[in-house]
């Protein structure tokens, strides 16, 4: 058997323990350094393309300013100018006239349109042929007629004030589009002087309400036992505030609807308190608290440019040579309120329009036949007022009225007030006052509130 051959020695470097962790201490440090530029380079390319994000965003940016200057400068005069979205326009107004009759709706819209070229959305129900306001002189191509839906089983106990709130905000919750400043009011007992759009557009943004004259506070009345009844020692804070009246509002239109929104959803959340007056009671403690998401602005009767008459003595406020009711430093009021307290301000209205609508006084002859008509002073329930010259203009406004059983009518004043029919009929003798009943109505009559 052959000898075996002596394993042969290869030439390999020995490596020290020292000189092995110099090696890893230097490959580790290059990777580092390999790592940390492309970091670097992967930041820097981030950069960029924030940097060219940014410079898109302030083109698309600058195009929609210069496209809204566009829209300022040169105005759509279509009416209710449709887009994608719906309905686009920087002023709007939604004013209720359910309930009330041609003669106020036909006021309110006149006033309205002297005063503003703004758009109006009237909510009425039974639905308004417009060939009837058109023949009065009305441009019924800057006015929208919608009909309301029923009123809901929870809504139907309380009054016609309350419910003008509700119709508003059932139109506002299907409403297309987008509105920049919006009003909502009433119809009955308000007239414009002047543009209140040009007012709001110069204000903070935010709802803008109005106070009713100095010292007319909330703890009075059905509202202060309201308040109490649902609120509870909450309420003691409203003792000696500032009322604010029903009926009219302004300002953004984002924090107009949210407010009605929440004013809704409070009435609707405390049905123990469903009584006559409640959306105004509700209201007013709304604007005197601090009410999350909406900013809102008071303010004074006597500095405007809302004038609320209501409480104002009798003929006391001050007007200019052409007879505009003026505030305190002088300047027109652009919206009045409660014009019907003040008998010399109800004339220089119905004069000042009495041109632009044919008579509503020449009526067929035996327009009164089916009323029984005598000399009483008849209380009610007062469904609306407006100047008549004659007693037939009365039965007239009244057959017009499907809601009117009767009315009571003032030589003296030359004025009109249409009556709803309830339990029974009161006459009281009045020199000054005719007073005429439905012929199917007569038997119903009406209540004795003792208020005309």
């Amino acid at each position: 058997m052959p000898p075996r051959r002596a394993p042969v020695a290869l030439n390999v470097p020995i490596i020290s323990s020292k000189d092995f962790c110099w090696i890893c201490v230097c490959f580790l440090g290059t990777v580092l350094v390999l790592q940390i530029c492309v970091l670097v380079s992967l930041l820097g390319r981030l950069a960029e393309v924030r940097h060219a994000g940014d410079l898109q965003t302030s083109v698309k940016v600058s195009d929609a300013l210069d496209s809204a200057e566009l829209s300022t400068s040169e105005p759509n005069r279509e009416p209710f100018p449709e887009t994608a979205g719906g309905v686009t326009m920087d002023f709007m107004a939604v004013a209720s006239a359910v309930g009330s009759d041609q003669d106020a709706m036909t006021l309110f819209v006149q006033s309205y349109q002297r005063a503003t070229q703004s758009q109006l959305v009237l909510l009425v129900e039974p639905m308004v042929q417009e060939s009837d306001l058109q023949n009065k002189g009305l441009d019924m191509t800057r006015v929208k007629l919608e009909r309301v839906l029923p009123l809901p089983g929870l809504w139907s106990t309380l009054s016609r004030e309350d419910t003008h709130l509700f119709f508003i905000h059932q139109y506002l919750q299907q409403m297309p589009g987008h509105v920049k400043i919006l009003q909502l009011s009433d119809v009955d007992d308000i007239v414009f002087q002047a543009d209140p759009f040009a007012w709001a557009s110069e204000q903070e943004p935010g709802l803008h309400l109005f106070l009713d004259e100095p010292g007319v506070v909330v703890n009075s009345g059905k509202m202060w036992k309201i308040l109490e009844f649902c609120y509870g020692t909450q309420a003691v804070y409203l003792h000696a505030k500032p009322r604010v009246p029903a009926g009219y509002m302004i300002g953004s239109s984002a924090d107009v609807q949210q407010f009605v929104a929440d004013l809704m959803d409070e009435v609707a959340s405390k049905t123990a308190c469903h009584k006559p007056g409640v959306v105004n009671a509700f209201a007013n403690h709304m604007a005197h608290a601090a009410h999350p998401g909406v900013s809102l602005h008071l303010h004074d009767n006597r500095r405007g440019p809302v004038w609320s008459g209501f409480h104002v003595a009798a003929n006391s406020f001050e007007s200019d040579a052409e007879n505009h009711v003026i505030n305190e430093d002088g300047y027109q009021y652009a919206v009045l309120r409660g014009y019907h307290a003040h008998d010399t301000l109800w004339s220089n209205i119905g004069r000042s329009f009495e041109k632009l609508s044919p008579s509503q006084d020449a009526e067929v002859p035996d327009t009164c036949a089916a009323f029984f008509v005598e000399a009483c002073d008849m209380p009610g329930h007062d469904l609306t007022h407006s100047p008549k010259e004659t007693e037939a203009g009365c039965c007239a406004a009244c057959t017009a009225n499907v809601a009117c059983g009767a009315f009571t009518f003032s030589p003296s004043r030359k004025h009109c007030w249409l009556k709803k029919p309830f339990s029974r009929k009161t006459t009281n003798p009045a020199s000054d006052m005719r007073c005429g009943v439905r012929a199917g109505d007569a038997l119903r009559g009406l209540p004795p509130t003792g208020v005309v």
